[in-house]
């Protein structure tokens, strides 16, 4: 039997009165139309990483905006998705974006920390620290009533040294052509995956 598809854009979301921040603890609070998050399993961590939230929402919004995130399909005779059954859908959606991003923050948080924190020093040198002891005791081994003559406290030489060198190891062409090769986008990387709960058809906001 024919039924008649109603595509609601993530566009359609934003200019709807169920939306109201691009904050993301409060997009999840509006997506789910709640006034708290405690009940709900979100990142742990949402606080102390909220930029990097923040800006993957940013970016997850900007790519999608025109993408369908509910669809609706209703037989010819019925009337239109009324208010409660789009708002039952999208609710749905946001379960599957919290989920989404359970699955994922873990991953990608680290990798965010860790590429921030390398990505000032992509161009150094590669430096190598040494250290060594050497400990000479020319006291005699032999065991006497009193034990035997080792240890610190017979040693008649000790010699310290410690030093620091730094290569290139290879050319700064080189260099850049290997951070080319290697370095990534994480955050685009993080973005695509939520390409996953959208709709790839691209609406203004519902057709049939």
């Amino acid at each position: 039997m024919l039924k008649k598809s109603y595509y609601y854009s993530l566009q359609w979301l934003f200019d709807s009165d169920m939306f109201a921040s691009w904050d993301c603890a409060n997009f999840i609070k509006e997506t789910l139309g709640v006034e708290s998050l405690t009940g709900y399993t979100v990142p742990t961590d949402l606080g102390t990483n909220k930029a990097y939230y923040d800006e993957l929402i940013s970016l997850v919004f900007s790519r999608f905006r025109e993408h369908a995130i509910i669809k609706i399909d209703k037989l010819p005779e019925q009337q239109d998705p009324t208010n409660d059954e789009i708002g039952e859908q999208i609710y749905l959606w946001g379960m599957k974006f919290i989920a989404l991003l359970n699955d994922t923050h873990d991953y990608y948080i680290t990798l965010l920390g860790l590429y921030a924190g390398a990505k000032t020093h992509l161009m150094d040198d590669i430096k190598a620290t040494s250290k060594n002891n050497v400990k000479f005791n020319d006291t005699p081994q032999n065991p006497n009533s009193a034990g035997v003559y080792e240890g610190d406290d017979y040693i008649t030489h000790f010699t310290h040294t410690e030093g620091e060198s730094s290569s290139e190891l290879m050319s700064k062409i080189a260099r850049l052509k290997e951070i080319q090769d290697a370095y990534k986008d994480v955050m685009s990387d993080w973005v695509r995956v939520f390409e996953r709960i959208f709709y790839q058809e691209e609406v203004e906001w519902k057709y049939e």
